[in-house]
């Protein structure tokens, strides 16, 4: 069962990265999800789980968040290199990113995000990992 539900549209994880519908876009996943059952009371809730089946490594990402932003590196070009000299290449990463909706800023209706000077901001994101 889906831990949530998609609320930006786009390409699907489903579909194919690569086609493109807007020349010099670079494809991929860059959305937003909501969680699903999500209640304000600041409690922390597995919004991802990820896992390898060639090792069985499995990461759990916990949040008090009601969104998680998903992105791919869709703008990594290659570049970029890493361990072992490996080039980072578009979709060859992953973000996960807990957080409120992205434009609630522009939405008086949706809930607020700002907050004021002196305010204290405070949201907790737990990564868990398994071997």
């Amino acid at each position: 069962m889906p831990l949530s539900t998609r609320i930006i549209s786009g390409s699907s994880a489903r579909k194919p990265l690569r086609k493109c519908h807007w020349p010099d876009y670079p494809c991929g996943i860059d959305h937003t999800y909501l969680i699903r059952g999500w209640q304000p009371d600041g409690r922390l809730r597995t919004v991802a789980l990820l896992r390898d089946p060639a090792s069985g490594r499995r990461l759990e990402l916990l949040s008090d968040q009601f969104g998680v932003q998903v992105y791919m590196g869709n703008f990594l070009d290659g570049t970029l290199v890493g361990k072992e000299r490996a080039a980072y290449k578009a979709n060859t990463a992953l973000c996960l990113e807990t957080q409120k909706y992205p434009d609630s800023i522009h939405h008086a209706d949706w809930p607020s995000v700002r907050h004021d000077p002196g305010q204290t901001y405070r949201h907790t994101m737990v990564h868990r990992f398994s071997p």
